[in-house]
C-alpha cells in the first residue's frame, strides 16, 4: 500500500510512492534504411538502466511507423521500427524516438518535490521528465476473406494542437496471407502504423511485403491480430 498517492479529478492515480515511474532516458532522430528483408526500417540499440524493461515511444510526421520487434540480450535492447507504405527510393522521413526507463535505484533527488517509497528509494523527482499517458487506442484485426476485401480506412484521432505526442506500440496489428494459384505461392504481409501530425494522430493499415514462389501443394492460409497503441505526451521533451 502506498504512503503517498496523487490522483486527478477522475480519481486516476498519477503518482504512487510505491511505484517506480518511467522517466525520459534517451531521445533522438530515427534514420531509416532499406533492405530486402525489412523494407524501410530503423534500429535503435539501448542499454537499460534497471532490471525493468524500458519503453520506446515513436513519433513520425511523414509516414505511418510501428515497432516490429524488440530483442533483449542481457540488459541491451534492440528495437526495430518499420515504415508502412513508404514509397520511392529515398523517402523523406521526419521521425523521432523517446526511451523511458525506471532508472537506477537512488535515495538522492534534485527536484523541489521528491517522493520516496517505504525503503527510502526515490520514486518521483520533479526535476525529471516522466512518461505521461494521453490515451490507449485499440484497433480490431482485419477480417480478410479474399483480395476484393477493402483495407480498413485510416483512423484519425484529434489531439490538442499545442501538445506534442508519440506512440508506444503495445501490440502491432498484422495480416499474413498465403495462397496458391496454378503452382505459384504468394506470401503477403500487412502491418499497421501510426503517424503523428500537429493536431491529430492517424492509424493506417497497408501492405508491407509480398513474395512469390513456384511450388505445388500450398493451401490458402491467413492469420491476423488486432493492435494497441498507447499515446503519450512528449511536449517539451
Amino acid at each position: 500500500m502506498a504512503f503517498i498517492r496523487i490522483t486527478n479529478d477522475d480519481r486516476v492515480t498519477l503518482i504512487d510512492s510505491e511505484v517506480f515511474n518511467l522517466t525520459l532516458s534517451e531521445k533522438g532522430g530515427l534514420s531509416f534504411v532499406w533492405t530486402s528483408d525489412d523494407g524501410w526500417h530503423a534500429s535503435i540499440v539501448y542499454t537499460a538502466k534497471s532490471e525493468l524493461p524500458p519503453l520506446i515511444a515513436l513519433s513520425c510526421s511523414t509516414h505511418h511507423i510501428s515497432l516490429l520487434s524488440t530483442k533483449k540480450t542481457g540488459n541491451v535492447y534492440t528495437f526495430v521500427i518499420i515504415a508502412i507504405g513508404a514509397l520511392g527510393q529515398n523517402p523523406n522521413f521526419s521521425a523521432n524516438y523517446f526511451i523511458f526507463d525506471s532508472g537506477e535505484l537512488t535515495i538522492e533527488g534534485t527536484g523541489n518535490l521528491i517522493i520516496r517509497n517505504k525503503d527510502g528509494y526515490v520514486t518521483f523527482d520533479s526535476d525529471k521528465k516522466y512518461l505521461t499517458v494521453h490515451s490507449l487506442q485499440t484497433f480490431p484485426s482485419f477480417n480478410y476473406r479474399d483480395w476484393r476485401d477493402p483495407f480498413p480506412s485510416n483512423v484519425i484521432i484529434e489531439t490538442p494542437l499545442e501538445r506534442k505526442y508519440a506512440t508506444v506500440v503495445n501490440k502491432i496489428g498484422y495480416l499474413y496471407v498465403e495462397q496458391s494459384t496454378s503452382g505459384e505461392v504468394d506470401l503477403t504481409w500487412y502491418y499497421d502504423g501510426i503517424r503523428v501530425s500537429p493536431g491529430s494522430i492517424s492509424r493506417s493499415f497497408d501492405m508491407f511485403d509480398s513474395r512469390n514462389y513456384n511450388t505445388m501443394g500450398a493451401n490458402f492460409t491467413r492469420n491476423s491480430t488486432d493492435s494497441q497503441y498507447m499515446i503519450v505526451d512528449v511536449t517539451g521533451f
